[in-house]
């Protein structure tokens, strides 16, 4: 055995994610998708491409961010940042581009990133959207109605990118946030979500104010069937429970 072999470099070079990857070392992702498929035709798993064992959380309680910042999904709305460069390059003289926050909680995030150089607008709840409106009065929120339940109707102008960061895992009826998405016309998607495989696998969610949670192949799978193409899919840095994909209109 080598006696200069470097214990401390191998492991911490290890990250947590290389781990959560070989949990399903035996299998590619193409494998995993049919497989998720597969049990879906089967009637292994319901409608939101979850095993039919596993246990939701129909009673969850309302959760407000509005006293958090960005010590979770800081990347999601970075990657929404950098998106946005990209499709639609700022203008030192205006705000450019239209930007939708579904859920944009404290709004912290929205408006420290994405808000000095493009227009936007946070959908809320109460009690968010009054603190949203008292905190940041230069900024455009739009009140979305009952917590948990309701989809508003909005009828302004489309969208070049929309974030919906970690408000599946609180809808009750996801089907239906999926599908008000797809009304707002935008041409790039940011979705996140906590990472199943990372939380409580059989349900119901630790954190009661989820609903449900899913793993990192049944949230592509799930998405795709609702009329979306992912794009891309990320494993979450800053935290490793966190996921988010990059989708389009299918």
């Amino acid at each position: 055995m080598s006696s200069k072999v470097d214990v401390d470099t191998i492991t911490n070079g290890i990250t947590q994610n290389d781990l959560l990857a070989l949990t399903f070392w035996d299998k590619n992702s193409a494998d995993l998708f049919a497989q998720i498929r597969e049990e879906k035709e089967a009637g292994k798993r319901d409608k939101f491409f979850l095993p039919t064992t596993y246990k939701a959380r129909l009673n969850n309680a309302h959760y407000s961010d509005i006293h958090n910042t960005d010590g979770y999904q800081k990347e999601v709305y970075l990657m929404a940042r950098e998106i946005m460069l990209q499709l639609v390059p700022p203008n030192e003289k205006k705000r450019t581009g239209f930007v939708a926050d579904i859920g944009a909680g404290s709004g912290y995030k929205l408006v420290h990133y994405l808000s000095p150089e493009f227009k936007t607008i946070g959908f809320e709840t109460e009690p968010a959207i009054s603190f949203l409106r008292e905190t940041y009065p230069d900024q455009e929120w739009f009140d979305s109605g009952k917590p948990e339940e309701s989809m508003p109707t909005y009828d302004g102008n489309s969208f070049d990118l929309c974030i919906c960061s970690d408000v599946i895992e609180h809808i009750r009826d996801p089907d239906a946030l999926l599908a008000f998405l797809l009304s707002l016309e935008c041409s790039v998607y940011v979705i996140s979500t906590p990472k199943r495989e990372v939380l409580a696998m059989e349900g119901p969610p630790g954190n009661t104010h989820h609903v449900r949670e899913w793993t990192f192949h049944e949230l592509q799978a799930y998405v795709a069937d609702k009329g979306f193409r992912v794009v891309r899919a990320v494993d979450g840095l800053q935290h490793a429970s966190t996921q988010f994909l990059v989708a389009v209109k299918a």
